[in-house]
């Protein structure tokens, strides 16, 4: 979880965290900045943090492996599931909140674009329930690729309404 994305989109200071918590301000500045680590720090802290941002401990410490690595395993999911069933399992779960909400758009764009592209494919309809996130885009256009390597013209409709280009979702290695 980004705790500095995720303490300001809920409006809270270190300061306040650290009173409600109990958690010295310095430990709690140095775990918001990045100086020092959740998986280095007792249960007890870890749990305290959960709570207060009402989240699991498992929540709060998980970070998601690179982007790349990220994409991969989406596309092996796809791969092994199929289409319909990927649709089904991902609506299924939290995952696409989860990642917007914890501070990871990218992440979690290219996942709705994703489920969204698949379901235009079999004209179902989109998800009401992350309305809200599909009317998010990144601020530049990020490529899954080199950039010499896509075009544009090519790049998926689902994705480029979030400023993602890409070409191919079944090129999983």
């Amino acid at each position: 979880m980004n705790l500095q994305y995720v303490l300001k989109s809920k409006g809270l200071s270190i300061a306040k965290c650290a009173k409600f918590t109990g958690i010295p301000y310095s430990s709690l500045y140095n775990i918001v900045n990045k100086k020092a680590s959740l998986m280095d720090c007792d249960y007890k802290t870890v749990f305290k943090i959960a709570s207060m941002l009402g989240v699991s401990t498992e929540r709060l410490v998980y970070n998601p492996e690179d982007f790349q690595t990220f994409r991969n395993e989406l596309h092996h999911r796809l791969k092994r599931l199929g289409d319909l069933d990927f649709i089904i399992e991902s609506l299924s779960g939290s995952e696409i909140r989860n990642l917007w909400e914890d501070g990871y758009p990218l992440y979690s764009l290219y996942y709705l674009s994703m489920v969204d592209h698949l379901s235009n494919a079999y004209d179902l309809p989109l998800s009401s329930e992350h309305a809200d996130i599909r009317d998010k885009k990144l601020q530049k256009l990020f490529y899954c690729g080199p950039e010499e390597e896509w075009k544009l013209q090519n790049a998926l409709p689902e994705f480029m309404e979030h400023n993602i280009v890409e070409g191919d979702l079944y090129d999983a290695i």
